[in-house]
């Protein structure tokens, strides 16, 4: 089957480069959106044959378009393709190590996914970031808390999260436990707000909680993060 494809393609290099370019990236496209195993295992023949056969880079961008096929379908396994793929990238052709951009395109996917909540995969993608040496950021900790309000118990899905980042050993950034609290005060009251903060100083994580933090914080740089995207705190 590969070779009927990579035939095809080869025949576009009478095309102009930007044709070339274009039909690789739909072929790629269309293999991710599918996410069968099959079609995977094309699309790493593709990349392979990238460089000596089609004379092009395998670079960010194409990375950026596999990872936007494969979340086309909002499933858990898709989820889990995504995150696969992105631990693999390193070792793949090009050796591209996944940007900030590739890793919340599964955060953005973890969003459409319906069903109980599942908090484990995320957080060993969490670690997985800090590992590579690409930690998350206020934007990925919005991503997070938008998820964490898709809960009908916001402060108990907020604490068990923090539960298990704790238990994985990574610190709990106190930008999130802000955006958390801003939503909690937004949704329901400042004080069942300052109850999730003290419940949250009970639970005696390892991690530090900012004594400094408190609710007018908490509103500043909610406010950041919703007129600018990203907080700057």
């Amino acid at each position: 089957v590969y070779k009927t494809l990579r035939d095809a393609l080869l025949s576009s290099q009478s095309k102009p480069q930007t044709s070339l370019r274009e039909d690789i990236q739909d072929a790629i496209t269309a293999l991710a959106s599918s996410g069968r195993q099959v079609d995977i295992g094309t699309l790493n023949l593709i990349l392979e044959d990238m460089q000596p056969a089609f004379s092009m880079k395998v670079n960010a961008q194409i990375h950026t378009l596999i990872l936007r096929g494969l979340s086309s379908s909002p499933t858990y396994q898709r989820l889990s393709s995504i995150a696969k793929w992105l631990s693999s990238m390193p070792g793949k052709p090009g050796r591209v190590k996944p940007s900030l951009e590739h890793w919340h395109v599964y955060f953005e996917h973890w969003l459409k996914v319906t069903g109980p909540f599942r908090w484990n995969p995320l957080v060993l993608v969490v670690g997985k970031m800090m590992k590579g040496h690409c930690p998350p950021t206020i934007e990925t900790f919005g991503l997070i808390s938008r998820k964490v309000f898709q809960s009908p118990n916001h402060s108990e899905c907020a604490l068990e999260l923090f539960d298990l980042l704790a238990s994985h050993g990574i610190p709990v950034d106190p930008s999130l436990i802000t955006l958390i609290s801003d939503g909690i005060a937004d949704r329901s009251s400042v004080a069942d707000a300052v109850k999730f903060q003290e419940t949250y100083r009970r639970r005696q994580h390892k991690h530090a909680f900012d004594e400094t933090f408190n609710i007018e914080r908490s509103e500043q740089i909610a406010r950041e993060w919703r007129t600018n995207g990203k907080g700057s705190a």
